[in-house]
């Protein structure tokens, strides 16, 4: 079995260097204690894949299934839903003007484009998933930008309107950062406190404070909001095009994570939250890994949920899976067909998952 490529497992597994304490705090936050319902699924076997495909994240826009694989070359393989017929590739790996470099795609996709970060040259662009089809070799960007070096290590990234940028990664300097490219402006957004300010002391007394602050960003379709959801805490902030937080979202009885005084840093007994999101017109799906650290390390972590939410904060359903998900939890839902779809390795021919919503 293919593995993960290890720059990406460091983007959000590894220890970081901590950053100051700014002081900030939540005044619009939005709780739930339950769900009005939980649904039960059960996977299917996707069978249509080639089992030498190994994707790390998976992609969706109207019918198009769109797999990047990290390792092969060429990266990228779309698929019809829900019969998943293969529609072709493209991507292929190099430095040129038409190749695509180490690619890192999450989910954004607006007029048949895909967004693509490409890691080792620090490159956002977009492509057209039709025209990278019909001319696989020569897969052209579509307004590339740069991103300035003092993002650092940052690779979750992703586009708004008017050539604003925003995204983080490991060495955040703040929850996210925004880049407008017009006026090659950047800047950090301020890390919230989410506890007082013992359990803040000893963030930045562990040199924590960006790791503990992971998180998933992604954008709405229409980019009028994003979302940072966060993999220690069962929170959900949602923002506006102009990066300024409207609410949050966050279960009741909001708890520390344990610290380990030892490694001066999150226990292993700590919980795993919310490590993905998807985002549709409608509704915020957010993935609860639903287990500790520890059991996420060891492959063990097999009660896997994802919860809905309205774009007011209000707790719609929670979908309760029968299996696990791939490390970086890559899953899309489909609310045409009614189908999540999901990546994980069960078996050497059995990667993809599908799950009925009806």
């Amino acid at each position: 079995m293919k593995t993960y490529k290890l720059l990406l497992l460091i983007s959000l597994c590894l220890p970081i260097a901590s950053c100051s304490n700014s002081g900030f705090q939540r005044d619009n936050i939005i709780s739930y204690s339950n769900f009005p319902k939980t649904v039960e699924l059960i996977g299917k076997t996707i069978p249509n894949i080639s089992d030498s495909l190994y994707p790390q994240s998976i992609n969706l826009y109207d019918n198009k299934i769109i797999l990047c694989d990290y390792q092969s070359d060429p990266h990228f393989f779309i698929y019809e839903a829900p019969v998943f017929q293969y529609l072709g590739s493209f991507g292929k790996q190099g430095k040129g003007p038409t190749d695509i470099h180490d690619p890192v795609v999450w989910n954004q996709i607006e007029n048949n484009k895909i967004g693509v970060y490409q890691i080792n040259l620090m490159k956002f662009a977009f492509y057209d998933l039709d025209e990278s089809l019909e001319n696989k070799s020569k897969t052209k960007a579509i307004n590339p930008t740069y991103m300035p070096p003092e993002i650092n290590d940052a690779v979750n990234i992703v586009s708004l309107k008017n050539e604003i940028y925003v995204g983080s990664g490991i060495n955040a300097s703040g929850e996210f950062f925004i880049y407008d490219k017009k006026n090659k402006d950047l800047k950090w957004k301020p890390f919230l406190d989410d506890f007082d300010i013992q359990f803040t002391q000893k963030l930045i007394d562990y040199e924590i404070t960006s790791d503990y602050k992971r998180g998933m960003i992604k954008v709405k379709p229409d980019k009028s909001h994003f979302v940072k959801s966060h993999m220690y805490l069962p929170i959900i902030d949602v923002y506006d095009d102009k990066s300024n937080l409207k609410f949050t979202i966050s279960l009741d009885k909001l708890t520390e994570p344990i610290l380990d005084s030892h490694i001066k840093g999150i226990s292993g007994d700590a919980k795993a939250y919310y490590t993905n999101c998807f985002l549709t017109d409608n509704y915020i799906y957010a993935l609860n890994r639903n287990c500790s650290w520890s059991e996420y390390n060891s492959d063990q972590c097999n009660d896997v949920e994802i919860h809905v939410f309205d774009w007011n904060g209000k707790a719609i359903v929670n979908y309760h899976l029968n299996e696990g998900i791939g490390p970086l939890s890559p899953f899309v839902v489909d609310e045409v067909n009614n189908k999540i779809y999901t990546i994980y390795p069960k078996s050497e021919e059995s990667y993809f998952s599908s799950f009925n919503l009806n």
